[in-house]
Order: C-alpha cells, then structure tokens, then sequence
C-alpha cells in the first residue's frame, strides 16, 4: 500500500520505532524508501534529519550530512527549534572536508565494554510489522 495518503507517515513511524530498538540498518531503509517514494508528503524534512542520524550513526558522515543538508534545506525560517536540532546533528559534519567526502583518517575509536547481561528476551527476528495506521482530524 505504498501509495496510500499515510504511507510515508506509517514509513516514518516504523523507521522511528527500529531507531528506537537500535535497529540502524531497518530505521535506515524505511527512511531510504520514504524520501525516494514520497518526496513531496509533509513528513519528508523530518525523514531527512532521521535519515542523516541513522547514517551518521552507522558510521556514513557524508552521506548523513548531505541528508541533514536537505532536512534544513526543506525547514521553513520560523522552525528554529527544528533547525537547532539539525544543526546540533550536524556537529560531525564540520570536520569533513569541503568537497563531503570523510576525512582520509577517521579519529580512533574508543570502546566502551558493557557489563555482563543475561538475556530475558528472545533474540530478535528480521520482521517489523506496523500494527495500526490512524488519521486523526
């Protein structure tokens, strides 16, 4: 139903929720899908800055600040506080090069060792299903 007036709605809410799950590489292909798909539905500027999250976070600076470019490319003047938002996820991207393109030498990682869990839960399966899609007047 990829044509449906709620579709990049729904997109957006299932990229969220695998954000919020830390699921990165699904979060980042409902984005993907939504600003190719529905390049013109209301929710697209907050794709954009969720997809430049997501790609920073998976370790692609430049393409995540060309997708923060275009979320604050399509945030009218009066968003400020949308604007501040993108700008601060857009901190990284001040240490690119000006062409975009990563710095030949990334800075080292640190690791952060977790403590010990068990597992309580199943592991988690390769499945998002969207349980409901509403439009409220």
């Amino acid at each position: 139903y990829s044509l449906t007036p709620r579709a990049a709605d729904a997109l957006l809410g299932l990229a969220q929720l695998e954000y919020a799950r830390g699921d990165r590489s699904a979060a980042r292909r409902h984005l993907e899908r939504l600003v190719l798909e529905h390049p013109r539905a209301t929710s697209v500027t907050e794709a954009w800055y969720w997809l430049g999250r997501t790609r920073m976070d998976l370790g692609d600076v430049a393409l995540g600040c060309q997708a923060l470019d275009s979320a604050r490319a399509g945030l009218p003047t009066t968003d400020v506080e949308r604007r501040n938002m993108v700008d601060y996820a857009a901190q990284p991207c001040r240490s690119l090069p000006a062409g975009g393109a990563a710095p030949a030498t990334p800075p080292p990682a640190t690791t952060v060792t977790p403590p010990p869990t068990t597992q309580t839960t199943a592991p988690r399966g390769a499945w998002t299903v969207q349980v409901a899609a509403f439009n409220t007047l």
